[in-house]
């Protein structure tokens, strides 16, 4: 008994690991087939012409997965094409591979060995080579949501065939999301795992209610002589644009809720995509994946069309949608319970069964759906309005101004809100405030934001505000990246700074995507031209607004006023021409005839964008103003990152008071919490509301007697 107990414990725990490293081992081959493959594609990469590189990225993400040679550009292309989804490895990836496999053993058996069905029926043999190739397959792509959900599927349709048991695919459909979710609950926050279920049950639902009408309309031609083919062409392209604009539909608002936007130019283009991809495309790439483990040369002959057949559908699609007219196809709008409504009463004649109701009953509540959403696309213009946008870093802001102008300038002078509700405003000036606050004395953590993510960020944020074009671009921090010659004092953390190109690349994309009038650069902008130039060659964008922007700088006492004078935006701080970098980052005043709100960007509903918490300075601490205009207001965009700017402010510019200091009946200071201004300076200002970026009190304003408010 002493000595039986360690062998049977020994044996075991040998048994164990072989197990897992037999699985371990299967998991690295399949990883290391897949890295072979890359660097198969990423031959003479650099050779290559960048049409010809992003051609290969997408054949290699429709084989394999792997985006990560796809480039920003291309991936813009796919979004505002609204096939983005057929980048990923889906369903239909895999279903091609499985029926191609287990028709090609079928067909072996049938020439070889017939007798295999005496034993196991032809249609479980398929089942079988279907389910490996499934889970295969979807190991060597990822194993990502879409891949699981459908091998899961293969696997327990197949069980309710074996079993009959009476349970249908919807039912079946669901269980497996329940099960899918409860084996990792954070799935449930992947936006793949949302889309694929329920563009599958969409598909369900359609297909039960459309079959048999489809089925009788099909045999209803089979029976007519002469134009019989054209007919059935005819029903068949109707009852894909019918399928079509029901699964646009149905998904828009999960769209909406999950990305905050929509491209309306997926209506159209996936018409079209999504045949190409089905039936050309994604079988051909399987087949040269096939062919590769076989013969290398043949699979580099299909390979070789399917990436022509890709370069040619980007080609397409950019020509399409840089067309002038068509180029806006953005669709942005926050999803509340009232659209929800609406969409759902839209598609209520489509989800019962045909004939119950009348479909032309949707016609009134689509109708609505698209007047609330151009409502609150306009509601947005109508208040003079600083939005404080996200940025996912704690110490860099961006700040959005939109300011309406009015046909009436007297109104707007006297603040006549009720003329901006009744539809006199005829545009809006919008302009963007970026700045980066980390101190540049103490150390911080590190920042990995970087200028695709801003950017994409800002630009989605913008749409959903109705900003289609910027008045300007103001980087209130100084880049030493951007300076030619830079002397400056060793006391400065160069270490502790952020990439000194993350605000100007960010430029540099926003001025690719939306239209730019002016762009203002703190500091000097010495290098800005050729950075600029090297982006735009580097990525060989081809969007609509490819002008070149020139960087003005943003120095003390550079001034933008609106033609009516209702609004202007002077710089406060930035002295460029000194010799030290500390004292170039600028601070901008915003001074409007209309009293400002400031909000915090709300993603979910920008229309309910909360109040920006302020602290108020209470009278005691303030001189009495002498108005001379009854609701103007002023922001003070603060920028500081060394206390040096505003010793140089108190030196220079406290002794330039004039009326424009003193006319101003709410006068906001907003920046980080982290600042290095002093309380002399907020009441030499006359600061009587204090606000922060990071929600944060400022402290130098605890020393006055301040309150916490909202505005």
């Amino acid at each position: 008994m002493a000595t039986s107990t360690p062998i049977v414990s020994a044996s075991s725990s040998v048994l164990a690991p072989a197990s897992h490293s037999y699985l371990q081992s299967f998991r690295t081959r399949i990883d290391q087939e897949r890295w072979q493959l890359r660097q198969h594609f990423y031959q003479d990469w650099a050779e290559q012409t960048t049409d010809a590189q992003q051609a290969k990225a997408v054949t290699l993400s429709l084989l394999t997965g792997d985006r990560s040679l796809i480039n920003r550009d291309t991936k813009d292309l796919y979004q505002l094409a609204g096939i983005s989804h057929l980048l990923a490895i889906s369903g239909t990836h895999i279903l091609f591979l499985a029926i191609m496999l287990a028709g090609g053993v079928v067909l072996i058996f049938n020439r070889l060995c017939p007798l295999v069905y005496r034993y196991v029926p032809r249609w479980q043999v398929r089942w079988w080579v279907m389910i490996g190739a499934a889970f295969i397959y979807a190991l060597f792509t990822g194993f990502d949501v879409p891949a699981a959900r459908t091998a899961w599927m293969l696997l327990a349709i197949g069980v309710v065939r074996l079993t009959l048991l009476p349970i249908s695919t919807m039912r079946v459909l669901l269980a497996l999301a329940v099960l899918m979710a409860w084996q990792d609950p954070y799935v449930l926050w992947q936006a793949g795992y949302w889309l694929s279920f329920i563009a599958v049950a969409l598909l369900l639902k359609y297909d039960d209610t459309s079959y048999k009408y489809a089925q009788s309309t099909v045999a209803s031609h089979r029976t007519k002589a002469g134009n019989a083919l054209v007919k059935r062409v005819w029903a068949l392209s109707k009852r894909m644009f019918t399928l079509q604009f029901w699964l646009f539909i149905t998904l828009l608002p999960i769209t909406l809720l999950l990305f905050g936007k929509a491209s309306l130019w997926g209506l159209v283009i996936n018409l079209f995509a999504i045949g190409l991809f089905g039936w050309v495309i994604v079988p051909l790439n399987l087949l040269a994946g096939l062919c590769y483990l076989l013969s290398p040369v043949i699979a580099n002959s299909i390979w070789a069309l399917v990436i022509a057949i890709v370069a040619g559908l980007h080609e397409w699609i950019t020509g399409l949608t840089s067309m002038p007219v068509l180029a806006k196809a953005w669709l942005y709008t926050p999803i509340n319970m009232a659209i929800l409504l609406m969409v759902l009463l839209s598609i209520l004649p489509w989800l019962l069964p045909r004939g119950l109701v009348s479909r032309w009953l949707a016609l009134p509540p689509l109708t609505l759906l698209i007047m609330t959403v151009y409502a609150n696309q306009q509601s947005l213009m109508t208040i003079p309005t600083l939005y404080i946008l996200p940025t996912g870093d704690r110490y860099v802001s961006a700040v959005l101004l939109q300011y309406p102008i009015v046909n009436d300038e007297n109104a707007s002078k006297n603040n006549n809100s009720q003329s901006l509700a009744t539809g006199q405003t005829k545009k809006n000036v919008s302009w963007l405030f970026l700045a980066d606050h980390r101190p540049t004395t103490t150390r911080t953590v590190p920042s990995h934001l970087t200028a695709d993510k801003l950017s994409m960020s800002l630009e989605q944020q913008l749409g959903s505000l109705s900003v289609n074009k910027l008045e300007g671009i103001v980087v209130q921090s100084a880049r030493v990246g951007l300076t030619a010659t830079l002397t400056t004092d060793h006391k400065r953390t160069v270490s502790n700074a952020a990439p000194s190109e993350l605000l100007p690349m960010t430029v540099a994309q926003l001025n690719q995507r939306l239209p730019v009038s002016q762009y203002w650069q703190a500091g000097r902008s010495d290098r800005w031209p050729k950075m600029q130039q090297a982006y735009q060659t580097g990525n060989h964008s081809k969007s609509l607004s490819t002008s070149a922007i020139s960087a003005q700088r943003c120095e003390q006492g550079k001034l933008w006023q609106l033609a009516t004078g209702g609004l202007s935006i002077e710089a406060m701080t930035g002295w460029s021409k000194i010799g030290d970098a500390n004292v170039w980052d600028c601070t901008v005043a915003i001074d409007t005839h209309l009293p400002m709100r400031v909000l915090i960007y709300k993603a979910a509903d920008p229309m309910r964008s909360l109040s920006a918490t302020a602290q108020t300075l209470t009278p005691s601490v303030q001189s009495s103003p002498h108005h001379t205009q009854a609701s103007s207001s002023r922001v003070v965009l603060n920028a500081d990152t060394h206390q040096r700017v505003w010793q140089m402010w108190s030196l220079l510019c406290v002794a330039e008071k004039t009326d424009k200091e003193t006319r101003f009946d709410d006068v906001i200071w907003l920046g980080h919490s982290a600042s290095d201004i002093t309380a002399d300076v907020l009441r030499q200002q006359r600061i009587n509301k204090i606000m922060t970026y990071d929600e944060k009190a400022l402290e130098v304003a605890l020393a006055l007697n301040t309150t916490v408010s909202s505005k």
